[in-house]
């Protein structure tokens, strides 16, 4: 029998490689039996073997020994025998250099089609932390420090990543970067054993972790992020914290979304309004709690008039653990919202500017109702 003439019409691939599929020796036994049985009689008598593939190979190339450092695995380029003596960085590059051959074709450029590692010199479509720590055994942030200049994404991997997150299912009719944000949103917001939700027991555990890390000065975590802004001194002469009252403030007189900071005074100041009038128009059931069907929070992201969050319209009772898992899901459009209150967008612009402007001057917050409700009649006389 002529091995080397049924190895290669019989087993190999049209690029030349063997088909792994076909390198087993049932299923040469039950295409080719008599090859199949010729086989094992040959590889009989070349004594003990570490399996078909090894065996094949001393029989194709006719030799006696197998050479443990030139031995090439047909399957993938190593044996296993000499796969084991090769280093993690050895074995990636290998399996790089052939799983992505595309990133060696010729007329490509660096940084655009693909990036170079700073390490070991082989060619990535990008540098992933895995990659780091997994094969050149790196701290992450150490490999960032070390090679700060260092790109690890090249141009079409990101082009393609990006182009690939605004793809519509046709199932759902969500991208899939909308789809990953659902599913976490939906994880993130069932009610554990402890009667908290995934954000709750997130916000929590980040609580903590501020709080509890104290400096050398006293310090915890809040403390130095807050120390932190206002030292910190930008191109502009400005302090952080300084810039970003400023934007905010930029940003209102230009009539654009307000940052929603739950520090600022504004914000609690809307919260408070809406809170403290809809506990008061809802009548209250024990066990059960005033929810806003159009949630506060993002009635301030969205320049909700305070009038329309406390409608009676949005207004709902849940328990608390229904409402706890609800947190701040929206369930409606802007313009179902205004049609269920029968109010127009323009209605509610108008009112939103008057709570802003109300608010500048009165910090109570029944006066600011109050003084809302008189302008508003004041602008409706004329």
């Amino acid at each position: 029998m002529n091995i080397k003439k049924f190895v290669d019409e019989k087993l190999r691939k049209a690029d030349g490689r063997l088909c792994q599929g076909r390198m087993k020796g049932n299923w040469i036994e039950k295409h080719y039996p008599k090859e199949f049985e010729e086989i094992n009689k040959m590889l009989s008598r070349l004594g003990e073997t570490d399996g078909l593939y090894e065996g094949l190979y001393v029989l194709y190339n006719d030799i006696e020994v197998i050479p443990d450092e030139d031995f090439v695995c047909w399957k993938h380029g190593y044996s296993n025998k000499y796969k084991s003596k090769l280093s993690k960085i050895d074995q990636f590059l290998e399996r790089n250099k052939r799983r992505n051959s595309h990133l060696w074709e010729n007329g490509l450029t660096e940084n655009a089609d693909y990036v170079v590692c700073p390490v070991t010199g082989t060619r990535l479509s990008m540098i992933k932390r895995n990659y780091v720590e997994k094969v050149l055994e790196m701290d992450y942030d150490k490999f960032l420090e070390t090679y700060p200049e260092q790109k690890l994404v090249c141009d079409i991997r990101y082009e393609n990543i990006r182009n690939g997150l605004k793809v519509i299912d046709e199932e759902t009719g969500m991208t899939k970067h909308e789809k990953s944000n659902k599913k976490r949103y939906d994880a993130l917001s069932k009610v554990g054993p402890d009667g908290m939700t995934g954000f709750r027991r997130y916000t929590r555990k980040t609580r903590e972790t501020h709080l509890n890390k104290i400096d050398e000065n006293g310090l915890n975590g809040y403390q130095r992020i807050a120390v932190g802004r206002n030292e910190t001194i930008l191109e502009n002469g400005l302090s952080v914290q300084r810039n970003g009252l400023l934007k905010g403030l930029k940003k209102q007189e230009d009539g654009g979304r307000i940052s929603r900071n739950r520090h600022t005074n504004i914000y609690k100041a809307y919260t408070r309004l809406v809170r403290s009038l809809s506990n008061s128009r809802k009548i209250k059931r024990k066990g059960f709690e005033v929810d806003h069907i159009y949630p506060v929070s993002k009635g301030f992201d969205n320049n909700i008039s305070p009038l329309i969050l406390m409608d009676d319209k949005n207004l709902q009772l849940l328990t608390k653990s229904e409402n706890t898992k609800k947190h701040a899901k929206i369930t409606m459009t802007l313009d179902e919202l205004f049609k269920m209150v029968n109010k127009t967008k323009e209605q509610n612009d108008i009112e939103f500017n008057v709570f802003l402007e109300v608010y500048d001057k009165e910090p109570i917050t029944l006066k600011i109702y109050e003084k809302m409700v008189g302008r508003l009649n004041e602008l409706c006389k004329k």
